[in-house]
C-alpha cells in the first residue's frame, strides 16, 4: 500500500487565500483531544463540480463508486511547466477513468511557501482526457491548473464534463502504472471540496 496523501499540520503549504491548518491541544476528561481548524481544501483534497460551477453538482451528490477501483500514475516529471494534449498522447495511460499525473511538484510540497512555478494541466490537456473518458483526474499540487485565471478555466473544462479533481497528491514514492485508487472525502457539510485520505494499492488485474 501507498498512502499518497500530505500529513495534514500547521507546517502544510496552503494555496494563497486559503486558511493555514491549525492544530490545538485540548483539555479533555483525563483524555486527550484536539482542536483542528482547516480549509476544505487543505492538504490532499477532492475537488467537486460545484467549486467552480454555480449549478455543478455538489460534493454530497458525488457516487463514491468513482473513487475507488483502478487508476494510472502517468510519469510527468519531465515536462518542465505544463502537461498538454501533446504530451498526454505521447504516454502510456492503461487506464483512463482515474489518472494521476505525477511530476516535479512533489518537491514542492515539502517547501512552507506556496510556489507558482509548479507543473499544471492546460486547458487542452483536460479536453484530452475529459473526451476519453475520464472520471477522475489528480495531480501533486495544490491546483491542476496553473495559478490564476488559467487554472479556473482548466477546473471548469473538467467540471464541464463530469469530471474530479484530486489535488495535493504526494506521488514522490510511486512509480509510473496501474494500481487500485482508494479516496474518500470527509463527510463534510460543504458543497465545494473535502480532504481525502488517499492510497494506492497494488492493480487487481480485475
Amino acid at each position: 500500500m501507498w498512502d499518497i496523501s500530505l500529513r495534514l499540520s500547521p507546517k502544510l503549504v496552503t494555496y494563497p487565500g486559503d486558511p493555514p491548518v491549525s492544530i490545538v491541544r485540548g483539555k479533555g476528561d483525563g483524555a486527550l483531544v484536539h482542536k483542528l481548524c482547516l480549509g476544505s481544501h487543505s492538504g490532499t483534497h477532492i475537488d467537486a463540480p460545484a467549486h467552480m460551477l454555480s449549478d455543478g453538482p455538489p460534493l454530497d451528490s458525488i457516487n463514491l463508486r468513482r473513487l475507488i477501483g483502478p487508476c494510472c500514475v502517468v510519469d510527468c516529471t519531465d515536462c518542465a511547466k505544463s502537461i498538454d494534449a501533446q504530451a498526454l498522447a505521447s504516454r502510456p495511460i492503461h487506464c483512463i477513468q482515474r489518472v494521476l499525473l505525477k511530476t516535479r511538484n512533489s518537491e514542492l510540497l515539502r517547501q512552507a511557501e506556496f510556489s507558482k512555478d509548479y507543473v499544471s494541466l492546460t486547458v487542452d490537456g483536460a479536453s484530452f482526457l475529459a473526451e476519453r473518458g475520464a472520471w477522475l483526474v489528480g495531480i501533486d499540487y495544490l491546483s491542476i491548473g496553473e495559478f490564476g485565471a488559467g487554472g479556473i478555466e482548466v477546473h471548469r473544462e473538467l467540471f464541464a464534463h463530469g469530471v474530479l479533481i484530486l489535488e495535493g497528491l504526494d506521488l514522490s514514492q510511486v512509480d509510473a502504472g496501474r494500481y487500485q485508487l482508494l479516496c474518500l472525502p470527509l463527510r463534510l457539510d460543504v458543497p465545494d471540496a473535502a480532504p481525502v485520505r488517499a492510497v494506492l494499492l497494488p492493480f487487481s488485474g480485475r
